[in-house]
């Protein structure tokens, strides 16, 4: 018998009784109970329940294939039904039945039922609860150990970053996120899209450290936004601009810099702070961030590639600096996410329907929020934004549930990414950028990256370099490109 898969009755086994048995797997024991009444066997846990036919299955013997078929299918179909899959039957006293436990992980166990030997089998598994118990013991150990080692290499990745380059003259960033913006395109360029005070949107080769292209004037004022999205019908690379003065936004397709859309005021009054892409039905729209100007408040618009209004997403009366959109792909929807004046929103984004608030992410009246991402990698999915408050605040996605906030020494925020699953990088007004360790909330490393407030800060991976952060300050502060020494 498997010795990862072995169950115990907690006594004998007689019928009209429900009984408890215990199944060991991978260190985890599941718990059954197992119910006969006259005729049938009932297996169940909290998650299934299955039913069959003792009668049926005490007939099945090795020499009559055709009763053992029968009875193969039978139970096939009963357990089936119950998310349950019958492995095989071994003899007219043992059935091994696998039963999936983890529908998400596609994870299956082997239920051994043994009609005779009990006595057998409880005995075995009380020798196997003690190797258990003493390989958990190691396991712990270790996984105390891998973890201290992980800990201080992350700490040693950290402290290694130094600054390598730096891109552009004259250059014009706003103080609202994603002032450039850098990926690998179709053609496995590594690009970074980024403006100038000449309204210019340049294009520049990251790997081979060269200019590849300029559009003069691309905005009549400038542009203060500037976004990728790959578009996988057409495939091709998209580049969303937005200027924040003439509050127009454009599309362009990268491989020739043909303007496809150009929507003009966008908003009727005040200014556009940003904008994104999202594909909904195979349908790509644009969004647009809303403004509110003593209490006139401009909505949420959708646009299509023709440049006409779809429809408007309601909103409170009040500004947002921030948008983008998150496709989970669990529920295999949509959200918009907005960082406003006072708080920061998600919206479960629908095409046909008007769109409600998923969740309002709010602690306090406490200011401005720049940047919003979302950490999928682990098992809660969690929402990090930053506020001119000098607090990060890390939210679970879809409770809406304050998880953690995290003080950054009185600090204005903007611009916030993920370095991996332990730290997170911030752009300060005080013209550092911070590591932060996400658990303990510590300031891990601070150093001054620009003569100015920290805008826009990235992570992306350099084929010669690796990981590296790129980095723009406000105003007309210079792309700077940081690496890790090792």
């Amino acid at each position: 018998m498997d010795e990862n898969c072995i169950f115990e009755f907690s006594n004998s086994y007689p019928s009209y009784e429900n009984q408890e048995f215990y199944l060991i797997k991978d260190n985890i024991i599941y718990k059954f109970s197992v119910q006969r009444i006259e005729n049938e066997l009932e297996i169940k846990n909290n998650n299934y329940i299955a039913k069959f036919n003792i009668d049926e299955i005490s007939k099945i013997t090795i020499n009559k294939i055709d009763k053992i078929n029968k009875g193969y299918k039978l139970l096939i179909k009963l357990f089936q039904e119950n998310k349950v899959v019958i492995k095989r039957i071994i003899t007219n006293k043992e059935i091994v039945l696998n039963i999936k436990i983890d529908e998400k992980n596609e994870k299956d166990i082997i239920l051994s039922y043994n009609y005779e030997y009990q006595d057998y089998i409880f005995n075995e598994i009380k020798k196997l609860k003690t190797d258990i118990s003493n390989l958990k013991q190691e396991n712990n150990k270790l996984r105390i150990e891998i973890q201290e080692l992980s800990k201080k290499e992350q700490n040693k990745n950290i402290e290694d970053i130094q600054l390598l380059s730096t891109i552009g003259d004259d250059l014009y960033c706003s103080t609202f996120d994603n002032t450039f913006t850098v990926f690998n395109s179709i053609d496995n360029i590594l690009y970074l899209i980024y403006s100038n005070y000449n309204k210019s949107i340049i294009s520049y080769d990251l790997n081979q450290q060269k200019l590849i292209n300029e559009i003069r004037n691309a905005h009549s004022k400038n542009i203060s936004n500037l976004k990728h999205y790959l578009d996988k019908i057409n495939k091709r690379d998209l580049i969303l601009s937005v200027s924040f003065n003439d509050n127009n936004i454009k599309l362009w397709d990268l491989k020739n810099w043909v303007n496809i859309v150009n929507i003009i005021k966008v908003n009727s009054i005040g200014f556009l702070a940003s904008a994104c892409l999202i594909n909904e039905n195979s349908e790509i729209h644009i969004i647009t961030s809303n403004y509110n100007e003593e209490d006139n408040c401009e909505a949420i618009k959708v646009f299509d590639l023709k440049g006409n209004k779809i429809k408007e997403i309601n909103c409170s009366n009040e500004s947002t600096f921030f948008i983008d959109v998150y496709y989970d792909s669990i529920s295999e929807k949509n959200f918009i996410l907005t960082g406003n004046e006072n708080y920061v929103k998600s919206y479960d984004y629908n095409s046909n329907s008007t769109n409600k608030i998923y969740h309002k992410y709010y602690e306090n009246n406490n200011g401005s929020h720049k940047s919003v991402i979302i950490n999928d990698k682990q098992k809660i999915i969690k929402l990090i934004e930053s506020c001119i408050d000098g607090n990060i605040r890390v939210w679970n996605f879809h409770s809406g549930l304050l998880l953690k906030k995290i003080n950054v020494n009185y600090n204005w925020l903007y611009g916030i990414c993920l370095w991996n699953s332990n730290y997170i990088f911030v752009g300060c007004n005080d013209k550092t950028i911070k590591a932060i360790e996400i658990n303990n909330g510590l300031i891990s490393k601070s150093f001054v990256a620009h003569s100015s407030k920290v805008i826009t800060i990235k992570k992306f991976i350099h084929p010669k370099f690796g990981e590296c952060l790129i980095s723009q300050g406000f105003i007309n502060d210079q792309i700077k490109i940081w690496i890790n020494k090792k």
